[in-house]
């Protein structure tokens, strides 16, 4: 008697989601968002250590409440525009830090105008409620999302 034996390889394909930023916030509510693009996470010294390309951060462990990927920006500290201006969500207040004469909008996705102001010589600041907003310096468009 004859005995065939079959194997079945079934193939999958599994498709993996994208995610285009990794967010970082600290037990003191500062989030920092980096591109997932390029990006290299490591733990050395009870420590995490982002670095993508040029931007290198180190966060201790200790200080860390949460770290996320995800497909919008939460969390801005990357650089918008020219290499000067800053985009920082703390909490809910944005922190935007330009070059003086910079012309600074803040609306809802929605198109509802929340802040406008030509920026002086420091930092300026947007107490903002959870949604999604639009920041644009000067020519430069950013999207955050307040939680």
């Amino acid at each position: 008697m004859l005995t065939v034996v079959g194997v079945i390889v079934a193939a999958t394909t599994v498709q993996a989601d994208h995610y285009d930023y990794f967010i970082v916030k600290t037990i003191d509510g500062t989030e920092q968002t980096f591109t997932a693009d390029g990006l290299t996470l490591t733990f050395s010294d009870d420590r995490l250590n982002a670095v993508n390309g040029a931007e290198t951060a180190a966060f201790a462990l200790t200080s860390l409440s949460s770290m996320r990927f995800s497909t919008s920006p939460s969390g801005i500290s990357e650089t918008v525009g020219a290499p000067t201006t800053t985009l920082r969500l703390v909490g809910r207040t944005l922190m935007v830090s330009a070059p003086a004469g910079s012309r600074v909008t803040v609306a809802t996705v929605g198109g509802m105008l929340v802040d406008r102001y030509t920026m002086g010589n420091a930092s300026r600041t947007t107490a903002l409620r959870r949604g999604i907003y639009i920041v644009r310096v000067n020519d430069q468009s950013t999207k955050i999302n307040v939680r």
